[in-house]
């Protein structure tokens, strides 16, 4: 039972499996553009890219995932910063935090191993001023890791608009 339709915006029935088939669906499916507005799905391809685009996301949610990561992103996103500024900055972020029922407060010995991990994986950059003494160390953000800064920017306005749908499973798990 194989049934294609090559309509934009119809799903198909392709080996008792229905699939989505739009335009936009199969031109970024493809990664091209000026493909054609929409082709019969080859299972085993679309199941392929399916498992690349999961592989990804994994990647760049585990490259993300230390605890203090992401505060130490937004505390250098205004520029580079020396340690106990850095530190300050995160722990002033980590109060305004405190007001939402978060209570977490970010140790030397945690920031210190945070940055280590960030600068290894290319995330961070640090820059030690050799000539100043005691020597001068500062922190600044990677062009990879402000690109991504810069992406990550629709998914902080999404939060936004939807903070009743972030706040009710906040909620939930915490209760669970």
């Amino acid at each position: 039972m194989t049934e294609l339709s090559n309509r934009a915006g119809q799903n198909q029935l392709v080996r008792g499996r229905t699939m989505r088939s739009s335009v936009k669906h199969c031109r970024l499916a493809r990664g091209d553009a000026n493909a054609p507005a929409c082709v019969p799905h080859d299972d085993a391809w679309r199941e392929g890219w399916e498992a690349e685009q999961l592989r990804k996301l994994s990647d760049v949610k585990r490259l993300f995932s230390g605890d203090w990561m992401h505060a130490v992103i937004v505390a250098l996103a205004t520029g580079p910063k020396h340690y106990t500024e850095l530190l300050d900055t995160i722990r002033t972020l980590s109060d305004a935090g405190q007001a939402q029922g978060r209570r977490r407060t970010l140790h030397e010995s945690v920031l210190a191993r945070t940055l280590k991990t960030m600068t290894a994986d290319g995330l961070i950059i640090r820059r030690q001023e050799s000539t100043a003494f005691p020597p001068s160390v500062q922190y600044s953000l990677s062009p990879a890791t402000a690109e991504a800064l810069d992406a990550m920017m629709p998914m902080v306005a999404w939060a936004t608009k939807h903070a009743d749908l972030i706040r009710r499973s906040r909620e939930r798990r915490c209760t669970a």
